[in-house]
């Protein structure tokens, strides 16, 4: 209803009635501004998908079934947003029609309080339904009135983008999509393919960008904050969900790092020299956590550690 695409893409999911990948659709708002949506699993098992999609978004679009009320499932997607430091958000309650308003009301109330002491605290809540197109254009206006009090800060000149999808196009070839963050891409530049793939030296391999579209609209150049297809000339290794681009020498690829740990109110340590999944981007991998780091200055609410992973990362410079 809000966006007119059904973004599940599988049979499985069309059959079993849930999201088991990322899907992905376009809203364009009242006042012309597109938006690119990716919608992600709720199910517990299909979890890292979840965690694939929701690293590079700029806003959040929470759903609660009315109906249902909060669940453990909702608690843990929340914990995951505020980890990642998601700070704007909107709250859809779905199925409202199907219970009262003092219910509605309670169901709110309980919401808001789920969010109190998170990174979406004060976001707003509103009641829809999917047979009541009022609530729908409610929703739409509450998004946009979100998008345009946002900060979406400046563009840098170090792209990356953490590829969720690669497929052939006939008479196209290999094209790779995923969310640009850090700067513009322009048809006829030379990008890294950051791989694990032992054909790649380095864990790289060059590529020349042959096109780039957006919304099956061809561009010359792409900004950051939006999702793209990149079309890959001469590819020599096949990119895989995980794999990144990025800018020849910009990035560093590293096997250890520092990371400040934000502990839980709890106070739970996680346990020295475990092994551990680490998520970045759209890929995780294992890794094993050690600490403390030595530090002249303790930093507040949080405790410095040391992550070693048995392979080598994609490029960034902010662990969460």
């Amino acid at each position: 209803m809000l966006t007119g695409t059904d973004p599940d893409r599988w049979d499985e999911e069309k059959r079993r009635g849930l999201t088991i990948d990322l899907g992905f659709a376009r809203l364009v708002l009242d006042d012309g501004t597109e938006l690119d949506v990716i919608d992600v699993p709720g199910h517990q098992r299909f979890l890292p998908n979840m965690l694939a999609g929701c690293g590079a978004v700029d806003l959040v679009l929470f759903v609660v079934s009315a109906r249902e009320g909060w669940s453990a499932q909702s608690d843990e997607h929340l914990r995951i947003l505020h980890s990642y430091g998601a700070r704007e958000g909107v709250i859809a309650l779905t199925h409202s029609d199907t219970i009262s308003q003092s219910q509605l009301e309670a169901t709110s109330s309980a919401v808001a309080q789920h969010l109190t002491g998170t990174s979406l605290e004060g976001s707003p809540i509103v009641a829809t339904s999917a047979t009541n197109l009022e609530s729908i254009a409610q929703l739409r206006s509450q998004i946009s009135a979100t998008v345009a009090r946002m900060d979406h800060g400046t563009a840098g000149a170090r792209p990356r983008m953490w590829i969720d999808r690669s497929f052939n196009v006939r008479g196209a070839g290999r094209v790779v999509t995923g969310t640009l963050s850090g700067g513009p891409l322009e048809v006829g530049q030379t990008i890294d393919l950051i791989t694990d793939s032992s054909t790649s030296r380095n864990g790289s391999t060059s590529f020349r960008v042959r096109g780039l579209h957006r919304f099956d609209t061809a561009h010359r150049q792409i900004g950051p904050g939006v999702r793209c297809g990149v079309d890959l000339a001469g590819a020599k290794v096949i990119p895989h969900r995980g794999d990144a681009l990025a800018h020849p020498h910009q990035w560093a690829v590293t096997q250890r790092l520092h990371v400040a740990l934000d502990l839980p109110p709890s106070g739970i340590r996680p346990a020295p020299n475990s092994s551990y999944q680490l998520f970045i981007g759209t890929t995780h991998r294992p890794a094993q956590l050690r600490y403390p780091v030595h530090q002249t200055q303790p930093t507040e609410g949080a405790v410095l550690a040391r992550v070693h992973l048995a392979r080598p990362p994609r490029p960034d410079r902010t662990w969460r």
